[in-house]
């Protein structure tokens, strides 16, 4: 079984091994002239729920249970150290083993990912996106925007009374990150093609060399029991 355990980036999944590297090198130099380096490989990949409902669950990676606590609609793991390599995303409800979902994702090393649960049964479904942070830099913020509402049209990311971040995501459909000053936001969700205002994420602080993700969840037209449409920031590093 593939080892796993909880980290969160700094600068990027990459710069880890690179640091590591480094430091193992000098520490090493006198007595291992002749020995190879040992390779290290680095993957990092967390969970999100937002899937649109009241349900809460766990998470496990080949079996081994992801979550301390059962995730509810936008709750999020940490990110967890993986090798690389492949893995079975397993759902299960909070008080159940039987899977709900199990879906096999590929990861590669020096990579951040996020794991998105989506949809709600029978179309339960989870979505892997790659969260590349290789562009660090300590003057800037960095920002993408995900599309997770399963009912919404295509749907624009804005700074209010300023440029657009990015423009017509439709349903899963994910930006890469874009460097912005380091400062206070407010952002609009805009249907692509009306521009009609569909949620508003007012106050958001964003520090210089941090990454975020602007997510849109919930349902513009929630049944019983089911989450309204809505946006959210969650940190990367």
């Amino acid at each position: 079984m593939k080892n796993l355990k909880l980290s969160l980036p700094t600068l990027s999944v990459r710069l880890y091994a690179y640091l590591f590297l480094a430091a193992f090198s000098v520490l090493s130099l006198g007595a291992c002239k002749n020995k190879e380096q040992p390779v290290v490989n680095i993957s990092n990949i967390r969970i999100i729920n937002v899937s649109p409902t009241g349900a809460t669950f766990n998470a496990y990676l080949n079996e081994k249970k992801a979550n301390a606590a059962a995730l509810p609609f936008s709750g999020a793991t940490g990110y967890l150290q993986a090798e690389p390599g492949t893995y079975a995303v397993k759902l299960t409800t909070s008080t159940d083993v039987q899977s709900l979902l199990t879906k096999t994702v590929a990861i590669s090393k020096d990579i951040a990912y996020s794991f998105y649960v989506v949809d709600r049964a029978p179309n339960l479904d989870g979505l892997l996106i790659v969260d590349d942070m290789s562009m660090a830099t300590l003057d800037k913020t960095f920002v993408k925007f995900i599309n997770l509402s399963v009912d919404a049209p295509a749907l624009d990311l804005k700074i209010k009374d300023g440029a657009s971040i990015t423009t017509g995501k439709a349903y899963k459909a994910s930006s890469t990150f874009t460097g912005m000053e380091a400062k206070t936001y407010t952002f609009e969700v805009k249907d692509a093609t009306t521009g009609v205002v569909k949620a508003t994420l007012t106050d958001v602080n964003l520090a210089a060399g941090r990454f975020y993700t602007i997510v849109a969840k919930g349902l513009l037209t929630p049944g019983n029991n089911e989450q309204a449409f809505g946006v959210q920031a969650y940190i990367n590093q």
